[in-house]
């Protein structure tokens, strides 16, 4: 960035309100001939407003966020993140410019909501989720789900354990905006032990309701699935 003089002062006066004082920085040399303590005094001021202005533009920059890229770890007890919602946070807040793996070390108990797109995801760059256990206990029909996917694609899930810790609610998988691109790899699929065939315990609910949604690309390898009513179950309204 090329700052004239003049335009440094204005810039510092604004930033500040003003509060500098009456500073001319394209002052005549005679100044400096009648008060040369002034003209001292006044360039000093001028240093430490064109540092200011540096400094601030520097801040900004330091502090700006940048879309993800790369390998990050979830641990409670330190890494990247200590949370998988922070890190699901993260993706919707900065999106990614390049391939994407969160490794979850530990077990959580919480939700992988990926509630819409993900700005940069593609085939070149999925986003993926390895190695965590993640058991959630839903309460209520809204919140019925370990992993809800709505929107989202080009995500991969490998080696992780999905427990559905509840008894009346009891899905682990939930899609009602089906967009394709998404794997499952090599995860176990852990639901309640139940008999019947209430929807609310299937292990994987797809619910598709119109004809702008994407089936493509779904795919389902090495996978178990444990108990539950179903163990996909897919419904188109």
């Amino acid at each position: 960035m090329n700052l004239t003089n003049n335009k440094i002062e204005l810039l510092a006066r604004r930033l500040l309100g003003g509060s500098f004082p009456n500073i001319s920085i394209n002052d005549e040399y005679s100044q400096a001939i009648k008060n040369p303590q002034k003209n001292k005094i006044d360039h000093s001021i001028t240093i430490i407003m064109i540092v200011f202005v540096i400094v601030l533009f520097s801040s900004i920059q330091f502090f700006a966020a940048s879309a993800l890229n790369g390998n990050y770890t979830i641990n409670t007890s330190g890494g990247d993140y200590t949370t998988i919602a922070a890190a699901v946070s993260d993706l919707y807040a900065n999106g990614i410019s390049g391939p994407v793996t969160f490794t979850i070390e530990g077990t959580f108990n919480e939700q992988i909501d990926l509630d819409g797109a993900i700005s940069g995801s593609s085939k070149f760059n999925p986003i993926i989720f390895m190695g965590g256990k993640v058991t959630y206990t839903a309460t209520t029909s809204a919140d019925n789900f370990v992993v809800r996917i709505n929107s989202a694609n080009y995500i991969e899930f490998i080696n992780n354990i999905f427990t559905a810790g509840g008894t009346t609610y009891a899905r682990i998988i939930y899609s009602e905006a089906l967009n394709g691109n998404i794997t499952f790899d090599g995860n176990i699929f852990q639901g309640t032990s139940t008999s019947g065939s209430d929807i609310n315990k299937a292990l994987i609910y797809f619910k598709a309701d119109n004809s702008l949604e994407n089936l493509n690309s779904y795919e389902f390898i090495n996978n178990t699935l444990n108990d539950g009513t179903y163990g996909l179950y897919f419904r188109i309204i």
